[in-house]
């Protein structure tokens, strides 16, 4: 028997849709049931079966969702680990990780309007370089945005950045929910190139995020967009920005 396992985080919109597309989001069980007849000689027992409907329950939908992946080769594991991987691999990624949830109070209590931002922040991977048109990459990184409202669509770039563009590429890729929290603008204000590329969680933190917890978790994820950082002794870190399609305690 499997171990029980603690879901953290499922995007219910996404998941319920791609679900639909694979398979009836409904299923039957099938219940005996006894019924019994009375007679002035002998009592007389039936059995039936019915089958009542019910919604897939989230464990059902995500291993409908993850099997069907597999089986079709629409899934790759592990972190990108060089600029093609991010724009040209599978935009499904699944990882065993160690990441920090941290979340972005709004600028106001207007919690029903917009209750804030949560992101999980993953650091760089110990993996050997890969070879990539720019020079040995390793995977860097990792940030994930929780109930992204933006459609399943890749955002292009091109080149490779600065500490500081991917400081501006993380604005970009969850702007305008950032300009509603706390850190706002001043994230991109501090201009804090390397405090930022080596640790992001200190930055936002600096800037009034929350943090909440740091777990090992293993992640369903969407590649929105990333990019390569170049770092010391010639070498450069790709930086993954997407959103989890659902987010499990431990290793799975």
């Amino acid at each position: 028997m499997s171990p029980l396992k603690e879901i953290l985080y499922v995007d219910n919109r996404r998941l319920e849709s791609y679900v639909e597309q694979i398979r009836s989001p409904v299923t039957t069980d099938t219940i005996p049931t006894w019924t019994v007849e009375l007679s002035l000689t002998n009592l007389k027992f039936s059995k039936a079966h019915t089958k009542p409907t019910r919604p897939l329950t989230i464990n059902e939908q995500i291993n409908t969702l993850t099997e069907y992946l597999h089986k079709t080769n629409n899934i790759e594991s592990g972190r990108p680990s060089t600029f093609n991987s991010i724009h040209l691999g599978s935009p499904f990624r699944s990882e065993s990780c160690i990441a920090t949830r941290i979340f972005l109070p709004p600028k106001k209590d207007d919690t029903a309007a917009f209750p804030g931002l949560t992101i999980w922040i993953s650091y760089g991977l110990d993996h050997p370089p890969q070879s990539d048109t720019r020079g040995p990459t390793k995977p860097g990184l990792l940030f994930l945005m929780e109930d992204d409202p933006y459609g399943d669509n890749k955002w292009g770039i091109t080149a490779p950045v600065s500490a500081y563009s991917a400081l501006l590429l993380l604005n970009c890729s969850i702007e305008p929910q950032l300009e509603k929290t706390i850190a706002g603008s001043k994230l991109l204000l501090s201009r804090a190139e390397s405090s930022f590329a080596n640790d992001p969680i200190g930055e936002l933190s600096n800037l009034g995020a929350r943090v909440l917890y740091e777990r090992q978790i293993s992640i369903l994820y969407r590649i929105r967009t990333g990019t390569v950082v170049e770092r010391a002794n010639n070498y450069y870190e790709t930086v993954t920005f997407g959103y989890p399609i659902f987010v499990i305690d431990g290793t799975v």
